[in-house]
């Protein structure tokens, strides 16, 4: 395949290729980075990392020999939505939280034990970031409230314009 524009393809496409049966390529035939949602290399049983894909001396953060040309492919999925759907008491003050988000986009969880205070305030909860890998986009993560009570948000780290 053979992509010649950086605009060829959607920032929300999942390009998804199967090594495992061949040696495909694409030939990224443009300068500079195209956005993309989504990269697999193994025919979609798992997604690529995020950051910058490239061919192999192209001097990205990521490189495979399935890349050819001067572009650079930039893995991120904007978030088109990002809301807690559900909360499960599992005991013992934890609980599992339940999010609705975007296939390929990635998230965390802010915490305040105040729910008036301005989002900005509101700081990261530790190990919370999560690659929505499920089509659905659905993702839950368990965690722990103590005293005093914590209040959860969810946030995108890239939202769509």
């Amino acid at each position: 395949m053979k992509l010649d524009s950086g605009t060829a393809l959607s920032s929300q496409v999942s390009l998804i290729l199967n090594t495992n049966s061949g040696s495909p390529v694409v030939n990224l035939n443009y300068a500079g980075a195209s956005k993309i949602g989504l990269l697999s290399l193994d025919g979609g049983a798992t997604s690529a990392a995020g950051g910058t894909w490239g061919p192999i001396g192209s001097g990205a953060q990521h490189t495979t020999s399935h890349l050819t040309g001067t572009g650079l492919l930039n893995l991120g999925a904007c978030s088109q939505t990002n809301r807690i759907v559900g909360i499960t008491n599992s005991g013992n003050r934890t609980f599992t939280l339940t999010m609705q988000g975007t296939f390929g986009a990635q998230y965390y969880l802010v915490t305040h034990t105040n729910p008036a205070q301005p989002i900005a305030t509101w700081q990261i909860l530790p190990g919370s970031t999560n690659q929505v890998s499920d089509p659905s986009g659905v993702w839950s993560l368990t965690v722990s409230n103590p005293a005093p009570a914590s209040f959860y948000r969810v946030r995108a780290i890239s939202v769509c314009p």
